[in-house]
This record gives C-alpha cells, structure tokens and sequence, in this order.
C-alpha cells in the first residue's frame, strides 16, 4: 500500500514542503517569502491563508492535489505547555486547545469536515510504526 504524505516546515522567511510516497521523496520545494510580503501581516498566525495559498499552488504547480493525499506532516505550533517532539494524531482536545490559543483551530475543523485532516487510523499506525523504526 502506498501513503501520498506532505510535509510542511514554516519557517520565518520560506515554507518548505515535500511530496512524500512512503518514505521516498518525491519532490520538494522552498517557497521564499519575501519581507515586503510578511509585512503586511501583524504577526506569524495571520500569514495562514497566504502561506496555505502558496503551498496549494506548488502542489498544483507539480501536478498533485490535496485529494491524493493519505497525511499531512507539520513542523511547529504554538502549544503551551511545550510537548516533546514525535507524532501526534490531531484529535478534538488539540483542536479545542488551538481554537483558544491560537485561533487555528478553525482551519483544522475545515480541513477535518472536507476530509483533509483524518482520524487516526490502522494505515497512519502502520505508516508511524515503519518511521518509528527507522529513527
């Protein structure tokens, strides 16, 4: 079985993102974020839906779509208090957490009712499992 996986690492001037198929690389790409372009937003949560513009472009660009994918991977999040590095399945508790924290959460409900954020399932424990082990 085949696992189409995004990864998306924010970073404070570039997105960096990469089309995985298991554990092979299939591309990536650094979209660079210009200061004139930040500047327009007060702080890092309100780029949201410029960084999420430009990421769905690249996908598009490289022929892919958000339909294919089986996971999405993220890098960062403000979640206080701090949790340790590894994988974590998105469930109501951290939504819930990032609607009052950050008002994220919104986007991760949206994303979860069209079918882009998944519960976590036998595929995702097999997929964690196979990266647990190679670590």
């Amino acid at each position: 079985m085949t696992f189409n996986i995004l990864v998306i690492n924010p970073g404070s001037t570039s997105t960096k993102i990469a089309w995985y198929k298991n554990d092979a690389e299939v591309w990536t790409k650094t979209i660079r974020h210009s200061l004139e372009e930040l500047s327009k937003f007060d702080n890092v949560i309100k780029q949201l839906d410029f960084r999420l513009g430009a990421v769905e472009g690249v996908v598009k660009e490289m022929g892919y779509s958000y339909d294919m994918l089986d996971a999405i991977i993220g890098r960062g999040g403000i979640v206080d208090p701090p949790m340790p590095g590894g994988v974590y399945q998105v469930e109501e508790v951290l939504i819930e957490h990032l609607e009052n924290v950050q008002a994220l959460g919104a986007r991760f409900k949206s994303w979860r009712s069209h079918g882009k954020c998944h519960s976590w399932s036998e595929k995702y424990s097999r997929l964690y499992s196979r990266f647990r082990s190679n670590r």
